[in-house]
């Protein structure tokens, strides 16, 4: 078992396509969630914080497997965040296919060679229900507008 570190780019940029994507956006943000933005008075804004914290802490947990897996012994490791300049799209062209399979080489990506993982239960759920969702919209398939 070997992991992973992806890059900052990718986390950006998947967290970009996640808050536009108006279906995908949906998937990212579980309904339990969304009510308690609604019952705060939350606004789309909030939404997309949200979303954006969640694939911070993706990011954040593939850099604890990896460091735990092949720097603990170094001592130090610096834990990097993301940035509001990295939410950005940068050419990585998410299609459902692409999506489908970085979402799930992340989720093998977020355990340490030891199986730890560094997400809570509640966002391994949440990233399983994403996996699931973008399956799902490949299974279906483009939609088709009007009669045949």
């Amino acid at each position: 078992m070997s992991v992973i570190l992806y890059e900052t780019e990718r986390f950006g940029s998947l967290a970009n396509h996640l808050i536009s994507t108006s279906d995908l956006r949906d998937a990212a943000l579980p309904y339990d969630e969304w009510m308690k933005l609604k019952q705060y008075k939350g606004t789309f804004d909030d939404e997309c914080i949200n979303i954006v914290c969640w694939v911070d802490r993706l990011y954040i947990a593939n850099q604890l497997a990896y460091h735990t897996t092949y720097t603990y012994r170094e001592g130090k490791f610096e834990v990097e965040l993301l940035d509001d300049s990295d939410i950005k799209s940068n050419g990585c062209n998410w299609d459902n296919k692409k999506l489908y399979s970085f979402l799930n080489s992340l989720h093998y990506n977020i355990f340490s060679n030891g199986g730890r993982s560094f997400l809570s239960e509640e966002d391994m759920n949440r990233l399983e229900s994403l996996i699931s969702s973008v399956a799902r919209n490949i299974i279906d398939g483009p939609m088709h507008q009007g009669s045949f």
